[in-house]
């Protein structure tokens, strides 16, 4: 999104992470939605939600 050299918010970019999620994290894209004040969250946090959610499936 960013190399198209648009001014794109961190807040335009974490909805359209959340948005495009496979169906397997759409309880973790719910539950960030919930708990998180989403116009303030950065990438990297996401990132790293999603990271740790991942690990922990993986090692089920």
């Amino acid at each position: 999104l960013r190399s198209c050299k648009d001014k794109i918010s961190d807040e335009q970019v974490v909805d359209k992470i959340l948005r495009t999620l496979p169906p397997r994290f759409d309880h973790v894209a719910v539950a960030i939605e919930e708990s998180r004040n989403l116009d303030i969250m950065e990438i990297e946090e996401l990132q790293n939600s999603l990271e740790a959610h991942e690990m922990r499936i993986n090692e089920r």
